[in-house]
């Protein structure tokens, strides 16, 4: 028997087109058929004149093996010799004839047809060449012993066994074609070639060896090239999509360091007007020449040695302002007048402060300009203001 497949690998779905030769023309048989769980199932069969319309029903990422029989396809019987190829084409050349056969029991079951018939209708089928796996040919794939029933009936008769020869043998009355649990019909030859292929059986296949891996190497470049494609395709789909949500995150990430740059930036101005005034008041004071010489050292230290102990200092000013500092104008101070503020227990001690203070060479005035006695009448705060000789 002559499988059709070597290698190890094997699809778990195949396509099946048988075309059956007729009187007037042809017909065009379709099956397609999935291994699962180590079941084999019929997905899909119709039959269909024009080949058109078949090859449009056909999934181009899925195997096809094509299948042909009925008129021109030649079967016959013979003894399995090493010449049997020569005695069935007498007077013709054998490398014209596509053949194929097995052997069952003591004898060989042979399919031959012309190539120039065949090839006729592979070339329909050009648009899907590179899904084309595998051709095989003739009925006898219905007497292969690796079906799971024995068939009793095909498309072209009843199945007999006449002196330990399979043959079909047609009547009066219509053969119903029972395969997997139903009436497949012409279809018939489709669904067997299919599931012999899935179980690894031999099915009539007239491609040599090393032009089956070439269809079959074909076949699986034109999915490795699609699988590629749509890798390709999808690595750039996911890389824009990842280059769009990473640029919204970055715009985002811009939008909120722009903010916050601004903020900064106020900020920023805000320090550099603060430090521009704090510079124009500092050379104001400067020039205004209040600060300057050693004498206001003289003073704090004479009236400090004229505080009776009583007395606690909370702040001396020496040339107050005359008002509040306001920007961009001009600070007026109090020159002259030196203003000590602080807290006493007895006022008797103000009034020896006041009296140690007009003894001063450089004071002119002394006066109080404010006495506050505390609630608890223990401390009392004071004010006076020393007017400059």
């Amino acid at each position: 028997m002559k499988f059709n497949f070597d290698n190890i690998w094997r699809p778990k779905k195949v396509q099946v087109v048988s075309i059956e030769f007729i009187n007037d023309g042809v017909k065009y048989h379709f099956a397609y058929l999935q291994l699962k769980g180590g079941q084999i199932s019929v997905n899909k069969s119709f039959s269909e004149n024009n080949s058109d319309d078949l090859i449009a029903e056909i999934n181009k990422n899925k195997p096809v093996i094509i299948h042909f029989f009925g008129k021109g396809i030649l079967n016959r019987v013979v003894q399995p010799e090493p010449d049997f190829l020569d005695k069935l084409l007498i007077n013709a050349d054998k490398n014209e004839f596509y053949h194929s056969y097995q052997d069952l029991e003591n004898y060989r079951y042979v399919s031959f047809c012309r190539k120039d018939k065949i090839d006729d209708f592979l070339e329909k089928f050009d648009s899907i060449k590179d899904n084309i796996i595998d051709c095989s040919v003739g009925p006898f794939n219905a007497f292969s012993e690796d079906l799971p029933v024995k068939l009793s009936g095909t498309p072209l008769g009843e199945i007999k066994k006449n002196n330990g020869v399979y043959e079909f043998v047609k009547g009066d009355k219509i053969i119903r074609s029972f395969f997997l649990d139903k009436d497949y019909g012409s279809r018939l030859f489709a669904v067997l070639t299919g599931y012999l292929f899935l179980n690894k059986s031999g099915y009539f296949s007239f491609i040599d060896a090393s032009n089956q891996k070439k269809m079959y190497s074909n076949f699986v470049d034109k999915i490795q090239f699609q699988l590629l494609g749509i890798f390709t395709l999808s690595f750039f789909l996911v890389s824009l999509l990842a280059n769009y949500f990473y640029q919204g995150h970055v715009n985002s990430l811009n939008s909120d360091l722009e903010s916050e740059i601004m903020i900064y930036s106020d900020n920023l101005n805000k320090i550099d007007l603060i430090d521009q005034e704090i510079s124009r008041k500092k050379q104001l004071i400067l020039t205004s020449g209040i600060i300057g010489g050693t004498r206001f050292s003289y003073y704090l230290d004479q009236i400090g040695t004229s505080l009776p102990k009583e007395i606690i200092l909370d702040e001396i000013q020496i040339y107050p302002l005359e008002k509040k500092l306001k920007q961009k104008e001009k600070p007026i101070f109090k020159e002259g007048k030196i203003l000590i503020s602080g807290n006493t227990q007895h006022s008797k001690s103000i009034d020896e402060l006041i009296s140690e203070l007009n003894s001063l060479e450089w004071v002119k005035k002394v006066a109080i300009t404010s006495f506050i006695k505390n609630d608890d009448n223990k401390d009392s705060f004071f004010q006076i203001k020393i007017t400059e000789k």
